[in-house]
Parts: structure tokens; C-alpha cells; sequence
């Protein structure tokens, strides 16, 4: 009867420690989660759109002028919202760990903040034709 007594006393232990490293465990999922769904306010950020299209980017930035590559300051915070004019692409820069795809009718964003100066190949990662190895520029971040 005593060894029944105390395993139930380890029973409620170890379900109650259970439960609590549970629920620790989503709390934690939880305000993860949240944080990544704030949204900076608009004087934090700069826009840039980024169109792709067979065999190419361009960049447009928020004074209207359009570039063939990507020049960023460091240390800034920038919003790219992703824009394909024809076929299904995919924004790829791999020092940075980014990867996104670019699909027609559909605006994806990245948020992206670079904190050292360096240059950087932009890819395309989605078999979008015949020319697809060209469609390659380069990230400038001064």
C-alpha cells in the first residue's frame, strides 16, 4: 500500500512538471510568433518594389528611379515587395538566407536588413524558361 502511495505521488509530479514545461514551452511559442507578426511603422522602413520578368529584375525605389541591381545602405531596414510581370519566379540570395517566390497577381514582401557593407548575387531559383541560368543581379549594400 505505501509503494502504491508513493507512485502516485510520482504520477502527479511527473504530470504536473510535464504540464508546466508545456506550458512554458507555448508561451514562448506563442510570443515568438507574435513578434514576428509586428509590423514596423512606416518611418522604420523603406519600400522597394521588386518587379522580376523573363530573364531579368528591376528595382524600383521610392523617388521612382528604377535600377537593374539592388543598392541598399547598411544598417537600414527595408521592405521588398516582390512583383512578377509573367511567370513564376523566385528571389534568391543565398549569403543572406533568402528565398522567396515571385509569383504573377501576387504582391510577397521581405523584410530585409543588412548591417555590413558587401555585394551579394541575387538568383533566380524557379525554372522560369530557356534563359533562366542569366537571370542574375547583383545586391550593393554600401
Amino acid at each position: 500500500m505505501k509503494e502504491l502511495v508513493k507512485a502516485k505521488h510520482w504520477e502527479v509530479i511527473t504530470i504536473s512538471l510535464s504540464a508546466l514545461v508545456l506550458t512554458i514551452l507555448g508561451i514562448i511559442g506563442f510570443l515568438g510568433l507574435y513578434a514576428v507578426d509586428l509590423k514596423p511603422s512606416e518611418e522604420d522602413y523603406i519600400t522597394i518594389k521588386v518587379y522580376a520578368r523573363q530573364f531579368a529584375w528591376r528595382f524600383e525605389y521610392p523617388n521612382g528611379e528604377t535600377s537593374a541591381q539592388l543598392t541598399l545602405e547598411a544598417g537600414k531596414l527595408y521592405k521588398l515587395e516582390l512583383n512578377s510581370e509573367d511567370v513564376i519566379h523566385s528571389l534568391y540570395i543565398k549569403e543572406l538566407g533568402i528565398k522567396r517566390d515571385v509569383v504573377p497577381g501576387m504582391t510577397n514582401i521581405v523584410w530585409l536588413k543588412v548591417n555590413k557593407p558587401g555585394e551579394f548575387n541575387i538568383f533566380c531559383a524557379e525554372f522560369c524558361g530557356a534563359y533562366h541560368y542569366s537571370m542574375i543581379t547583383k545586391l550593393k549594400v554600401k
